[in-house]
């Protein structure tokens, strides 16, 4: 079995963490011989649940079930919208953080009560700093409402022809207004190349689900995220 080390995530726990392939667990167990705190994440598929059972048995605990969405992108031509739309600017930042920071519940980190919430959000607010540093993602859109900044979407390239909803998150005092959908629209419109768009979200966050069926998308997969934790 091989741990594979998150130096980012490391970083930020400030104790180390490592991601593990669980049919490597199922295959050739799991020993816990940590002296010092870690954190140990993995995912499977639903389905493999003799793998589950394996990971439960080695001490793993559920920690989110991530579900995957797919949309063959159709250009309209046309771009509409109530909110200014546009490509993020490095001025944008700051307000971009700010929202990273406060606007997510359902993910992993902030489900999993072994982890505190400073914490969790903590994780988020780094996740888009390093879409500013050049270090995660190739392109960011932000809403803009009353002349500030409500809302943002990152982006990740997988390949020539699709692009990945990496992040996505509004305001809370600017929720239900559509924007979240402009900026998924915008998206379509104005990435270079973009006939695939594919992205997860928690089960638990039905909002986000609805969102996603409402505009075309359609589930690809289903996969489960266990946590362990060595205190």
């Amino acid at each position: 079995m091989t741990l594979h080390r998150d130096i980012w995530l490391s970083r930020i726990l400030g104790y180390d963490a490592f991601k593990v392939n669980a049919c490597e667990i199922f295959k050739d167990g799991f020993k816990n011989n940590f002296t010092e705190q870690t954190f140990v994440f993995t995912k499977i598929a639903t389905a493999e649940i003799e793998v589950i059972h394996s990971l439960e048995n080695a001490g793993f605990r559920l920690a989110d079930t991530n579900v995957i969405f797919e949309k063959k992108v159709v250009k309209s031509g046309s771009f509409k919208s109530d909110t200014v739309i546009r490509f993020a600017q490095n001025g944008d930042e700051s307000d971009v953080v700010d929202i990273a920071h406060s606007s997510f519940h359902f993910d992993r980190f902030h489900t999993d009560p072994a982890f505190k919430k400073e914490i969790a959000d903590a994780i988020k607010a780094e996740w888009v700093h390093n879409f500013f540093k050049g270090e995660r993602g190739e392109a960011m859109i932000v809403a803009e409402a009353d002349s500030k900044i409500a809302g943002f979407l990152q982006m990740l390239k997988k390949d020539d022809r699709t692009w990945i909803i990496d992040l996505i998150g509004v305001s809370e005092q600017y929720r239900r207004r559509g924007i979240a959908q402009a900026m998924v629209r915008f998206s379509e419109e104005f990435l270079k190349a973009c006939e695939t768009l594919i992205v997860g979200t928690q089960i638990a966050n039905i909002p986000s689900m609805r969102l996603y069926e409402n505009m075309g998308f359609r589930v690809m997969s289903a996969e489960y995220v266990f946590h362990f934790h060595h205190k």
